[in-house]
Formats: C-alpha cells, sequence, structure tokens
C-alpha cells in the first residue's frame, strides 16, 4: 500500500528527530561548555515536549482525521527542527527541541492509529512491523547523521539537514491525501466534538487493560529510552570513539530492529505475543547489562545490535496491544499511549543524568538491563491468551 510507504517516510523523519541528538550530546556538552549529563537537557526537553502534546493531538487526529493531522505536523516539525539550529545557547537549543518535540508528537501514534482503523486486529502486527521499518531506518539516520555529519559540518547543520527531511516527508503525504481515497476516508470518532473526545480520557482509564499497557510503556520508555541516550557518550568517554564511530556504532540499535522487522511474520507465529514479550525483555536486558561489561567497541556492538532486537520485539507488541485499549476512539487512546511512553522517557533523561554525572554509565545500563528483563516478564504474564 503506498499510503503505508508514505505514512513510513513521515515516521522515518520523526524516529529520526527523537535519535538524533544522542550522538550529538558530547558535541553540544563542548561547545556550550557544559558536562555530558547538563547538556542531556536538550534531550529531556524534547520528550517532555512530545509526550506532553500526546494528549491534545489524539483526539484532533480522531475529529479531523488521522492522515490529514500527519501531514500537517510534518511541516511544523520542519520549522522546529530548522529552529534548532539558529539558537545561541544550551537553554534556547532545549526550547527549540520542546517545541520540536510538541509539533511533531503526533505522527507515530496517529500512523498507528490510521493502521488500526483500515487494518483488521489479527493482521496488525505484521503490518504494524512493516511500518515500523521506516521508523528504524530513522532511528539509524539519526543517530548516524547525529555522529557522522555532526563532525563533518557541525551539529546545526544537522538540524538543517533533519528540517529538510520533514519537509519531504510533508510535501509526499499532502500530494497522497489528493491521490489514495483510503487518506481521506472518515476516521473512527471523526464525529465526536473535541470537548466530548477529551471526556472519553478518564473512561479509558478507568479500563483494566488499558491501565496495564499504560503503565507498562510508561517504565518501558523510562528504563529503555531514559539510558539510551548515554550509550553513545559512553562509548566516546570509556571506549575512545570518535564521535563518527559512535553515530555509526549506534546504528547497530536500528540494524537489530530491521532484524526483528524483517522476520516478524515467523517470529510471531514462533512465540506469539507472550514469547515476544518475555524474550524480547530478557534480550534487551542482557544486551544493556553485557554492553556495561563490554572492554572494547568491537563487544560494545553486538550488545547495541541484541538490545535493538529485545526493545523492538517487546515494544512492537506493546504497540499492537495499545490499538485495542479503546477502539472506539483509537486516536485517543495512541495518544495517551504516546503520552505515557515519552513523559517516562523523559523522566529517565532527567534521572540517568543525575546518575551518570555521579556514577558513570555502566551502574545505569545494568540497572536498566535488569528492571527491562523484568517488564518483559511482566507484561508477558498479562498478556491474554489468544
Amino acid at each position: 500500500m503506498r499510503a503505508l510507504t508514505v505514512l513510513a517516510l513521515a515516521g522515518f523523519a520523526s524516529s529520526a528527530s527523537i535519535r538524533i541528538a544522542d550522538p550529538l550530546l558530547p558535541q553540544v556538552a563542548q561547545d556550550f561548555a557544559v558536562a555530558t549529563g547538563e547538556a542531556a537537557m536538550m534531550v529531556t526537553a524534547f520528550g517532555l515536549g512530545y509526550g506532553g502534546l500526546q494528549i491534545v493531538y489524539g483526539p484532533i487526529g480522531d475529529r479531523y482525521g488521522k492522515y490529514q493531522t500527519v501531514a500537517v505536523i510534518c511541516l511544523l516539525a520542519a520549522i522546529g527542527s530548522y529552529a534548532c539550529a539558529i539558537v545561541d545557547d544550551l537553554w534556547g537549543l532545549s526550547v527549540a527541541r520542546f517545541v520540536s518535540g510538541a509539533v511533531s508528537a503526533a505522527i507515530v501514534p496517529m500512523a498507528f492509529a490510521w493502521i488500526g482503523d483500515v487494518i483488521p486486529f489479527h493482521r496488525r502486527q505484521p503490518i504494524f512491523a512493516r511500518y515500523l521499518s521506516g521508523q528504524i531506518m530513522g532511528q539509524i539516520a539519526g543517530q548516524a547523521m547525529g555522529g557522522v555529519l555532526g563532525e563533518w559540518l557541525g551539529w546545526r547543520q544537522v538540524f538543517v539537514v533533519l528540517a529538510v527531511i520533514h519537509l519531504i516527508a510533508a510535501a509526499a503525504m499532502l500530494l497522497e491525501l489528493k491521490l489514495s481515497p483510503a487518506t481521506r476516508n472518515a476516521s473512527v470518532g471523526q464525529s465526536r466534538g473535541l470537548m466530548e473526545a477529551l471526556r472519553l480520557y478518564p473512561a479509558i482509564l478507568a479500563r483494566p487493560q488499558a491501565r496495564m499497557v499504560l503503565s507498562i510503556i510508561t517504565v518501558e520508555g523510562g528504563l529503555m529510552f531514559g539510558t539510551v541516550a548515554f550509550v553513545g557518550a559512553d562509548l566516546h568517554a570509556r571506549l575512545g570513539a570518535s564521535f563518527s564511530v559512535v553515530g555509526l556504532s549506534l546504528m547497530a540499535f536500528g540494524g537489530g530492529g530491521l532484524i526483528y522487522t524483517l522476520n516478524a511474520p515467523f517470529l510471531f507465529n514462533l512465540l506469539g505475543e507472550r514469547g515476544l514479550a518475555r524474550i524480547g525483555g530478557a534480550v534487551l536486558g542482557a544486551g544493556y547489562i553485557l554492553l556495561a561489561l563490554s572492554p572494547s567497541l568491537a563487544m560494545a556492538i553486538p550488545c547495541i545490535a541484541a538490545m535493538g532486537l529485545g526493545f523492538f520485539m517487546m515494544h512492537n507488541t506493546l504497540q499492537t496491544q495499545g490499538t485495542q485499549m479503546a477502539p472506539e476512539a483509537r486516536g485517543t487512546a495512541l495518544s495517551m499511549f504516546g503520552f505515557a511512553f515519552f513523559t517516562g522517557q523523559a523522566i529517565g533523561v532527567a534521572l540517568g543524568a543525575w546518575i551518570v554525572d555521579r556514577w558513570g554509565a555502566p551502574p545505569l545500563f545494568i540497572g536498566a538491563g535488569v528492571g527491562l528483563m523484568m517488564v518483559g516478564l511482566v507484561f508477558s504474564r498479562r498478556l491474554p491468551r489468544r
């Protein structure tokens, strides 16, 4: 489906924006003469903006159309990304990243909600895995741009490139809206007013399955992305990797994710939802723990790839469950899902920065690894049998 491919391009741009700052942390810290943990405020700011605005965009997507919402948001995200390139200090960069995160918050959850509206549940997880390919390639490109282009052109030009990618995605989606009737079909909840949609939040929270999914995604976001933000800085400081090598090494995370997406139907049939959650959490946690103990870059890179494989095994299962929290208001429900995930991420980065500045990254990696193993185990036990 061409509309799904174009939607994946928007997911590519969004994911590149989320992960692009990780390998830039050492460069930004040097440029503004601050500690790495302090420079991480720009990562926290993006997570807060991205997570906080999820609550707003869900009802908008349900009311006015999810595909249309993503197209407009891509245009605004291009402006936010460009603003990051022209600031004068760390506070200005953090504000620009907050705004950039706030305006791009709708892209991924509205994409999943649109897929949930048009694809039956029994076919959804493999389709989500195909869509995830765009996100994963965005993560790979974002980390590579942050490392390689950051060292070559400077970190400011990296955000200019990111703005151009968002513009291309917006143009492709606007064209698709003209060409494909499926993108303009009335979506679930489109007849509902905004105020009526906002009143759905407490009703969704009253559902036990929704509370379970939202609780787990919050903890997963905090442990996973509150820790992965410091992997690049650790490779540079502890293992002596250059900024370019850091960016290329972090691509292994996306490589592990691509291994999952290419084998998702086979893994789903073999392991089921429970197996994907349990084994995914175990692989992810083991990757973090072994990364903390790695004495060389050659040993660290396979650990990063294992983290990507394990994360997408567990996270894709969580995303599929998220689409069923409230089928009658899928955009609103997935906006809550995104809010929980990125709020957890922002809190995790803040706590992770405090730990890294005092004890270094390895203790953080070990703690997150153990925690993520437990998350996978708990989640697998709470999943319904199908």
